[in-house]
């Protein structure tokens, strides 16, 4: 029991979890950081699809539409210029500057009894292209980070003119943009939804304190036990820790750099093997091997 204990402060840091939420049943949404339902006290959906087109003309936004949908009114807008995109991703490190961003907003505003529903969503997009999709292919971890990192920048940053110019008041999820709880849920999302797209909801669920405790595929195929789980970023992220081994061992061989690399890989894979079963929890809300639950 001692040592369990010990590994659930463990757990809840690789996660990206405080105490709070790690006491909390509720499935924590990465989503949140781009796309967020916004309750305004204005009663006149067509005004706040007015205030939200100034808004985003004003941050710069081009080819903002409001046209009417099936279920209220919808407004989309395309930050960013092709061509300039293009020009910073060939300068170092200036595919990270915000100018070199590319980004799509698209949100639907609709009447709920006297106040109005704002539904908002933040797509990164390459610098080419209008496609969410091909960045799953063409995008490294650190592109990955500033792109969403200035989309829920400016996810916040329009969500709180919104509240202002409809004199509601800002919450406090809103009030302060928290870098270490959005690094946290970014790297959280690396490891359990690497390959995933848009479309995919992502959520962290909480393991319960009882449940497996070890998983012998995961001690020694870690590879491809999430590979086969489809939690590919811990995959990928085990394999790059192998791969840097070898290579070490290939280019200075020696019985005591051996003796190292063998240790760092068994850690590793005690890693797994204990912690498996657990991510595997924080990914599907289920342990390995119980039945998909009914929808």
């Amino acid at each position: 029991m001692a040592g369990s204990s010990r590994q659930e402060p463990e757990l809840r840091y690789k996660l990206g979890m405080s105490d709070a939420q790690a006491a909390d049943p509720e499935p924590r949404n990465l989503d949140r950081w781009l796309s967020q339902e916004l309750d305004l006290t204005a009663t006149d959906p067509r005004e706040v699809a007015t205030l939200l087109e100034r808004i985003l003309v004003k941050a710069k936004y081009r080819g903002v539409k409001v046209f009417e949908a099936h279920d209220g009114i919808a407004v989309y807008g395309t930050f960013g210029s092709k061509l300039r995109a293009f020009l910073l991703n060939l300068v170092p490190l200036g595919r990270h500057l915000p100018q070199a961003k590319r980004m799509h907003v698209r949100a639907l505003v609709r009447a709920n009894g006297e106040r109005t529903t704002v539904r908002l969503a933040i797509t990164p997009l390459m610098e080419l292209f209008d496609e969410s999709e091909a960045l799953l292919v063409t995008q490294s971890p650190d592109e990955k980070a500033s792109d969403e990192y200035i989309a829920a920048s400016q996810m916040r940053d329009i969500a709180v003119a919104l509240h202002r110019a409809t004199n509601t008041a800002v919450t406090s999820e809103l009030r302060e943009f928290e870098t270490k709880t959005f690094a946290a849920d970014f790297l959280t999302g690396l490891m359990l939804y690497a390959l995933e797209g848009d479309q995919t909801k992502k959520v962290v669920h909480v393991p319960p304190t009882s449940g497996p405790s070890w998983s012998w595929l995961a001690f020694f195929v870690p590879e491809l036990w999430f590979v086969w789980h489809e939690i590919w970023g811990v995959s990928l992220l085990v394999v790059g820790i192998d791969g840097v081994l070898f290579k070490v061992l290939f280019e200075f061989p020696g019985l005591i750099l051996l003796g190292i690399a063998l240790s760092i890989s068994f850690l590793v894979r005690m890693g797994t093997g204990r912690l498996g079963p657990r991510i595997f929890y924080a990914r599907y809300g289920r342990w390995p091997g119980e039945p998909v639950p009914a929808d």
